[in-house]
């Protein structure tokens, strides 16, 4: 589990770990100045202690370096994926209460709303949350805990509980300060074609391979996957495995072939 709970002052949160020595935190969960303990539950407990790498406050995040010679075998790879409404994510933190701070907790929900910028805020994300009852749910605690989507990415980190909703900063937003900090950000799969690439020639011979590359090299500069799920809107299957290749095709299939007038009886057009 690459989650973990934080400590700082009496200030209790969560947060992640995003290389073996490197945790990812809100700013808030912190006391500047004091010292910083984490720890993983369980029956092997795991503990660490932490100094302040950097930190940035219009964002309210915090980058914590391990300093007790300790490194997380389980890490978690950051996206700057558009947060687009709908979007379904699952989280893992560790709560103010008994069996938060003892085990931990899970949530789930969708996204419900995104704000590229809001003056003001910190936060940009609006989030719909599995059975989120503001009068008895405890959300003190879960602030640093990651937002990861159906694909494995952490695409927002937890930093607010407002009266009906819970809110995060997207990894988007807070790219400019990862990369500062050397952390590798991947690409929104919506953006760019790379995500894919690696099983778009799987069965080809070399030379059918390179005359392909060849030919994609300039389309792919210039046409963006969103464009086309724009440009298609509800007539695309949008495959829940981006590497389910034969459920995309087979499903597609069914959805576009359609029998023409002038293509004879049996005749069908795609």
């Amino acid at each position: 589990m690459a989650s973990c709970m934080l400590e700082c002052a009496g200030i209790k949160g969560s947060g992640f770990f995003i290389t073996p020595n490197l945790v990812l935190t809100c700013l808030h969960n912190l006391s500047i100045g004091q010292q910083v303990t984490g720890e993983r539950p369980g029956e092997q407990k795991e503990t660490f202690e932490f100094e302040v790498l950097d930190q940035d406050a219009g964002i309210d995040l915090s980058l914590l370096k391990v300093i007790n010679n300790r490194e997380s075998l389980n890490t978690l790879h950051v996206c700057s994926l558009e947060p687009v409404a709908g979007i379904e994510w699952e989280s893992y933190g560790y709560p103010d209460t008994t069996n938060g701070r003892a085990i931990g907790e899970s949530l789930t929900g969708d996204i419900r709303d995104y704000a590229e910028y809001t003056a003001g805020l910190e936060h940009d994300v609006v989030l719909n949350v599995t059975g989120y009852n503001v009068q008895t749910s405890v959300y003190d605690g879960f602030s640093g805990s990651p937002l990861v989507d159906d694909y494995g990415n952490v695409f927002a980190v937890f930093r607010f509980s407002g009266h009906n909703s819970l809110d995060a900063v997207s990894i988007k937003r807070a790219k400019p300060f990862l990369e500062k900090n050397n952390i590798l950000c991947k690409q929104d799969y919506l953006l760019d074609f790379e995500e894919y690439a690696c099983n778009c020639f799987a069965g080809f011979e070399d030379d059918p391979k390179r005359m392909c590359n060849a030919a994609a090299i300039g389309i792919k500069d210039q046409v963006k996957p969103d464009s086309i799920t724009r440009d298609l809107l509800g007539k695309l299957y949008y495959p829940h495995n981006k590497d389910s290749l034969e459920d995309i095709i087979v499903l597609t299939s069914k959805r576009t072939l359609q029998p023409t007038a002038d293509s004879g009886k049996d005749g069908w057009n795609c």
